[in-house]
């Protein structure tokens, strides 16, 4: 509302694309999937590719955890297509996305392939967070497929978080990257 008031509207998308990932965090997944719908929506209407496929990321992700596996893959490969050559900056976080959806769909070949990918793409285009984020989930696909946890992943895992501040205890941050 403040932004609205403030006639701020070249930032208001990006405020509802912040509510709606709170939204999300906190246990609200309808309210912060319907926003991410409607944003969604709003940016290819207005033909901003790059900011539905940043949308259809989070989106994804958040059909990922309710267990809508085919609709998250659909999504971000429409959006990235989309976005043609602007994607690249994305390529980490969709990669992530469908290595993630991949998996739930029973494609462990698939996942693991796009997690590979994601992380050279991260790595590549110096993108710290994503990397963090691709090897948390190697190592849980990792853990979940029964094979054993790579010991570059762990490491590295371990100095990014301390980068960003955050001094995890082995078994806790094992435990946190299972949940």
């Amino acid at each position: 509302r403040v932004q609205r008031a403030a006639e701020a509207q070249a930032y208001l998308g990006f405020v509802e694309l912040l509510l709606a990932r709170l939204d999300i965090a906190t246990g609200q997944s309808e309210r912060g999937i319907a926003q991410l719908e409607g944003l969604y929506k709003s940016f290819r209407e207005a033909g901003d590719q790059v900011a539905s496929l940043e949308v259809a990321i989070d989106l994804s992700d958040a059909l990922i955890r309710i267990g809508q596996y085919s609709r998250a893959l659909e999504l971000v490969d429409a959006a990235q297509r989309d976005a043609g050559g602007s994607a690249a900056f994305f390529a980490a976080a969709t990669a992530r996305v469908r290595s993630q959806a991949q998996w739930g769909l029973g494609d462990a070949e698939a996942a693991w392939s796009e997690a590979k990918d994601g992380l050279s793409a991260a790595i590549g285009a110096g993108q710290p967070y994503e990397e963090a984020l691709l090897r948390q989930w190697r190592v849980r696909l990792a853990s979940e497929s029964g094979s054993d946890v790579d010991a570059m992943d762990a490491r590295r895992l371990r100095e990014l978080l301390r980068r960003l501040g955050i001094e995890p205890e082995p078994a806790k941050l094992v435990q946190a990257i299972q949940s």
